[in-house]
Formats: C-alpha cells, sequence, structure tokens
C-alpha cells in the first residue's frame, strides 16, 4: 500500500496529490480554479474602491471639507480586501470624510460590521448589534486582521 501524503495549502484546503501526471494536472487546475474564484469574488469591491479613489481624490470632495483618499489608504485597503476570503460577501466600500475608507457589512436587520482603513495600516472595527457591541483596533498586515475574521465568521 502507498500512502499519499497531504498538506494544507494557502488556500485553507488539505491536498492530496497523485502522482500521475493526470493527478497532477487536475491538481493545478483545482489551485487556478480556487484562486480566480477568490479574486473574481473581489471583482464588485475593489472597482468600487478603484472608483472611490477617483471621487474622493481633492479635499473638500464632498462639499463639507473632507480630505481625500491618500495613496496609503488605498493601497492598505485594495491589500484588506484582496486577503480578505472568498467565503465572505463583499463589503460596500465607502469614504470617510477624514481621507479613511469604510467598508460595511449588514448580515441581518439591526446588525453592522464596520472596517474602517486609515493611514499607516491601521484598521479599526465595529460591530453592533442586538445585545452585543465589539470594538477594536489593530495593524495591517499581510493577512485581514484575527478579530476581524472572527466577527466575519460569526455573522456569516
Amino acid at each position: 500500500m502507498r500512502v499519499v501524503k497531504t498538506a494544507e495549502t494557502s488556500h485553507g484546503f488539505v491536498s492530496s496529490r497523485g502522482e500521475s501526471q493526470d493527478a497532477q494536472t487536475l491538481y493545478a487546475r483545482v489551485v487556478q480554479a480556487l484562486r480566480d474564484m477568490r479574486w473574481s469574488g473581489r471583482k464588485v469591491a475593489l472597482s468600487d474602491l478603484r472608483t472611490l479613489l477617483a471621487e474622493a481624490n481633492c479635499v473638500d470632495w464632498d462639499g463639507d471639507d473632507s480630505q481625500p483618499i491618500g495613496a496609503d489608504v488605498y493601497r492598505s485597503a485594495r491589500r484588506f480586501l484582496e486577503a480578505l476570503p472568498a467565503a465572505f460577501p463583499d463589503p460596500e466600500v465607502s469614504a470617510g470624510p477624514d481621507g479613511e475608507v469604510s467598508f460595511d457589512w449588514f448580515p441581518c436587520p439591526g446588525q453592522m460590521f464596520t472596517v474602517l482603513i486609515l493611514p499607516g495600516g491601521k484598521v479599526i472595527y465595529s460591530s453592533v448589534g442586538p445585545d452585543q457591541r465589539l470594538s477594536g483596533s489593530e495593524d495591517l498586515g499581510e493577512t485581514v486582521p484575527d478579530r476581524v475574521l472572527s466577527e466575519l465568521r460569526r455573522l456569516y
């Protein structure tokens, strides 16, 4: 009997690679399909972010002394969206008056989860719902902060 080694992959699935050429080809196609699904799932939010950057690119863009979205905030917001697992729905994307980007989820009536991306890669999050409030802040690294993922898992 032959044992095939398994390993957890970067997309979160346990893989078992067969040894035949057909098995290796199939494995490569499945991995590529999973990558494509992840990126295609964020096309709308990423497009909304690009549109937002174009609309909020100067001082007073909303007529109320608002600040533009800076390049560092845009890059951090994009990195956040690209790192967000495909299992979660796209957030609504908006700009704040201080140059921040806001991602909002509304999982059910009376429940809202917001993530703000601030200059310097600072992430502030807040979840409000019936009998439940959560808030905090973290620095954005290469992945979505664990507390943000934990709250999204709880909500979805």
